[in-house]
Parts: structure tokens; C-alpha cells; sequence
């Protein structure tokens, strides 16, 4: 399929198109599927069950078989779903969070509420529909990773049991709520980040006698903030006011005065600038870089007016738009080769990687700030 030829507009219509009619075709799918169950013709066709029909035959992934026929159960019950599904306010992922709570007498409420929500969004609601308590702190070794067998699950018609829709999931580091204001925080640590989680228990027992992690955590990433908040923003905890002088204030790594970069962050609210050709304003807050409105090849300078807060995409897109994706790449392939030969030393050869034990992004990046707000606290 040949898009290059379309514009812009064009091809972001095109995804919208596509999605809509993914979504109608998602709702056909979840009426024929559970009118196959209705008629036991998976049996028929020599299956033991809706789910094996759906991986063996029809080649889906364990993951789109087991959402789509429990959708498709929850269709039967409750048939409102088909056109919810079909019209995109609801997400297979929503009826998957949904499916405990559904009941004859609440699930026009639930339906209603759930539409057009994110999943994570509809998490933090669920909890404070249906809290759950409070875990407690705890550290453990965890034991080796072992697929589980699935538990049933009970069809809507009331027939046996469908042990197969149980998938077993690696556990990523994950934010889950469990009530309104309460959050779950679950992650993998090394035996050093134990370690010192443990050393910061027995130092603050004074502080925190009922030895609460959370307590622990949250003083550290205090700490931690501060620190990131002074090199990445320029904040301090007093900042005084830019002067119509010459700025003369320490400057970071990036040679822009702390001064400047703190009143280009507040200025900016913390948040990427861009804005695409319909007023939307990207929403990232992570990743974020000082952007030189006038380049700084061509004479741009580093005051307050030339500045302006952007996400590291939207950075990179602004440098591709003004200097070529082409010259861009190339710089980038430079720099990438620099760094390797640094790396390197004098040799010539480059250091064999570590092999650490393969951890999600989530789990690496919690872990990570878990470790430097450890070592913050301990100093």
C-alpha cells in the first residue's frame, strides 16, 4: 500500500476511518463468537473449548482470544456492549476490569460510567466504586517464575468451567489503585536495593517505628525531587528574581543559567510547548528539554524569549523540520559512534555488555529512582 502520496490530513482521516470500521467489525466479531459458544460449535468442530477454537484454528494470540471471548460473554448478558464496542466508548481492556462488578442491576451505571474512559482512569474509578484494603509492607524473595494453572472461569450460559482463560503474566512494576487516595506499588528490586531499603528501615525506626516502607520511599524520593528539581529546572528553594543584567548564575550542563532554566520551566508549566494545527498541546511532562526557538547554529541565543519548553519527540522533530531528517540521523549516528569509542578506551575494542537479569522498562525505571533516593537518603 503505497501513503506517501497523501496529505497529511489525509492520512490521519484515513486512521480515523480505519479504527471506526476496526471497532464495528470488534462488535461483529463478539456477536459471532458468542453465537459459536451458543451453538457449541466449537465442540462440534472437534475443540474443547471457545478458547482453543480461537488460538489453534483461528490463530489468535492467547491475549486476543481470552479479552474477546470474555467480551463476548458479557455481550450475551448484557447486548448494550455490542453497539458501546462499535462505537469506540468502549475498549475490550474496560469489560476485562469491568467483568466482576457487571450485575443485572448496575451494569447500565457501569457501562455508562466506563465509556470513553483509559484504562488507568477507569481503574483509580473502579476503586473507588469497589475499594480494596490497604496491602501490607512487606519484602520477599520472589519464587522462580512458573506458569500457573489458569482457574475456571464461569461461562454466561452456566456451563462448565473454562480453565483456559487464566493467561499467565510476568508482573510488571505498575501503580494500582485500590481505593480513592490508595495505590498499590509493585515492582522487582536487586538484593542491593533491598539491602538498603533494609538499612533505611533500621536508621529511621525512631522516625517510623511501625517500619512502613512507604514512609521510607517517600523521604527519599523527597530528597530525591529536590535534587532533580535543582539540575533539571534550575529550581531553588528561594529563587530570586531574573535581573535585567547580564544572567550570572551557575549554568548546567547544557550552559544555560539555572536561573534562565528555572523561568523558562515555570514559564512553560512544566509541560511540552507544542502545539499541533488543531490548538492541541502535547501533554508530555517527562523527557523534557529546553528548546531554542532561533537555533543556535544560526545565531540564536540562550535568554529567556528564545527558549521554550519541549518534549525530547517534539525537539527532535523540530530539528529534522529545520535542518533535514537526513542530517539529523547523521549527527546522531556521529555521536552514537564517539560514545562507543569512548567506551572503548585506548584498544580500540569495546567492553563486552553486562548480562544483568532481563528486567520490563517499568520495573527498570521504578527500580532505578528507588536506588538513587536510597543513596540520597543514606548521604
Amino acid at each position: 500500500m503505497e501513503l506517501t502520496s497523501l496529505l497529511d490530513e489525509e492520512l490521519l482521516g484515513s486512521v480515523a476511518t480505519l479504527l471506526g470500521a476496526e471497532r464495528e467489525l470488534c462488535a461483529k466479531l463478539l456477536t459471532h463468537l458468542a453465537e459459536i459458544e451458543s451453538r457449541k460449535l466449537h465442540l462440534k468442530a472437534g475443540f474443547s473449548s471457545m478458547f482453543q477454537l480461537c488460538v489453534e484454528h483461528h490463530g489468535m494470540s492467547e491475549g486476543q482470544a481470552f479479552r474477546r471471548i470474555l467480551a463476548a460473554r458479557l455481550a450475551r448478558r448484557f447486548p448494550v456492549i455490542y453497539s458501546l464496542v462499535a462505537s469506540g466508548a468502549l475498549h475490550l481492556s474496560a469489560l476485562q476490569l469491568l467483568h466482576e462488578h457487571l450485575t443485572e442491576e448496575n451494569h447500565h451505571e457501569l457501562l455508562q460510567a466506563a465509556s470513553g474512559k483509559r484504562k488507568r482512569d477507569l481503574e483509580v474509578w473502579l476503586a473507588q466504586r469497589f475499594p480494596k484494603p490497604d496491602v501490607p509492607p512487606r519484602i520477599r524473595k520472589l519464587p522462580e517464575r512458573k506458569a500457573s494453572a489458569p482457574p475456571p472461569v464461569q461461562p454466561a450460559d452456566g456451563g462448565a468451567p473454562q480453565p483456559e482463560l487464566r493467561l499467565a503474566r510476568a508482573v510488571p512494576a505498575r501503580l494500582q489503585p485500590l481505593s480513592e487516595g490508595r495505590f498499590k506499588v509493585e515492582f522487582t528490586a536487586s538484593s542491593t536495593l533491598k539491602e538498603k531499603l533494609a538499612r533505611s528501615l533500621d536508621l529511621m525506626s525512631h522516625a517510623n517505628p511501625t517500619r512502613d516502607l512507604a514512609t521510607v520511599v517517600e523521604r527519599a524520593l523527597d530528597v530525591l525531587l529536590e535534587q532533580l528539581e535543582k539540575t533539571r529546572l534550575g529550581a531553588l528553594k528561594q529563587p530570586k528574581p531574573l535581573s535585567t543584567k547580564r544572567v550570572s548564575a551557575p549554568k548546567s550542563s547544557t550552559g544555560i543559567p539555572r536561573a534562565v532554566r528555572r523561568e523558562v520551566f515555570e514559564r512553560d508549566g512544566e509541560q511540552c510547548t507544542y502545539v499541533a494545527p488543531d490548538g492541541r498541546r502535547c501533554s508530555a511532562r517527562a523527557f523534557l528539554e529546553l528548546d531554542h526557538i532561533h537555533p543556535r547554529s544560526q545565531g540564536g541565543g540562550g535568554e529567556v524569549r528564545n527558549l521554550r519548553v519541549r518534549c525530547h519527540a517534539h525537539n527532535q522533530l523540530w530539528a529534522e523540520q529545520t535542518y533535514g531528517r537526513e542530517h539529523i540521523a547523521a549527527r546522531r549516528h556521529f555521536r552514537q559512534q564517539k560514545s562507543t569509542e569512548k567506551r572503548a578506551g585506548h584498544d580500540g575494542q569495546a567492553p563486552e555488555p553486562a548480562q544483568p537479569e532481563p528486567r520490563s522498562p517499568g520495573e527498570e525505571a521504578l527500580a532505578t529512582v528507588i536506588q538513587k533516593a536510597c543513596r540520597a537518603l543514606e548521604g
